[in-house]
């Protein structure tokens, strides 16, 4: 915002999460808590335009802040990906024989569902494996392993280091089902929409996603393609899983909904903020 101003530009803020939502409401965490707030507070009114990453987040801000609501550019990747070259041996991601649920972030860890999908395999046929992917936070490879050995499905937990991000679209498209598991733990997490739902949705696989805040909309833009289960429920987890494994039109149906949400497409409501911004201040364009 000071550059913005000493440079005499406009400034647009990007809320890709609802920030003073991001931390647990412990009186460990207020003081950090009441910092994000001022901050929030003293430079989000200023911006010329203000985005968000998904409905709950504008919603939230709008309402925190009493601003006019953000408009919502969704965190999306260019249809492009979903064609990208994989290199030689990367069909090695999905176990020989298996259906594949499949997982990624670049941390994995405590809070992201991963227990109760591990606990729905074991209410899954044999032939059903788990697909992680990304770097251990520390001390939970041993608790997963753990959970998966004593659900009797050790030898059906797969990891899978990072991958190179253009790459991640079409290595998703190896797997069968990807997993959007999101734990209203804070209430940022319950507001977010993540790129991981896009991610599968552009590489045409079906998706089973928490029904949060954020993603449940998701699930009536994308008939079909989305099937939303409670948190901590790893049987329904499981009875979606069945009802997608056996839906043969699941897969079209997130083939469709990856032509509507990808960044050729999300693209123009950003530029349409730019535009609006630049017209407000006379700029040709």
């Amino acid at each position: 915002a000071h550059a913005a101003r000493r440079g005499g530009v406009r400034l647009q803020f990007d809320a890709e999460d609802f920030h003073r939502g991001e931390l647990p409401d412990t009186p460990g965490t207020s003081a950090r808590r009441a910092v994000i707030r001022r901050v929030e507070a003293a430079f989000i009114p200023r911006a010329d335009a203000v985005t968000a990453a998904s409905e709950g987040i504008a919603d939230a801000y709008a309402e925190a802040l009493k601003i006019a609501r953000p408009t919502v550019v969704l965190n999306v990747f260019p249809l492009a990906d979903r064609d990208a070259r994989l290199p030689p041996g990367a069909s090695a991601d999905h176990p020989d024989g298996a259906r594949t649920l499949y997982w990624f972030s670049q941390t994995i860890g405590d809070g992201r569902g991963l227990e109760d999908a591990v606990d729905a395999l074991a209410r899954l046929p044999a032939d059903v494996h788990l697909v992680v992917r990304g770097t251990w936070a520390a001390g939970y490879e041993a608790v997963l392993r753990t959970c998966a050995t004593s659900a009797g499905v050790a030898d059906r937990l797969h990891w899978l280091p990072p991958a190179p991000p253009g790459e991640m679209v079409a290595r998703a498209g190896l797997h069968d089902i990807g997993l959007a598991l999101e734990q209203p733990a804070t209430v940022n997490r319950d507001l977010c929409l993540t790129n991981k739902a896009f991610t599968y949705l552009l590489a045409g696989v079906p998706v089973i996603a928490t029904e949060t805040t954020g993603q449940s909309p998701l699930a009536t833009g994308a008939p079909g393609a989305v099937a939303l289960v409670p948190h901590a429920d790893a049987p329904a987890l499981a009875a979606a899983v069945a009802r997608l494994l056996a839906d043969p039109a699941a897969v079209a149906a997130a083939r469709a909904a990856g032509r509507l949400y990808n960044w050729d497409v999300e693209q123009d409501r950003f530029l349409d903020v730019v535009r609006h911004v630049l017209r407000f201040v006379g700029v040709a364009m």
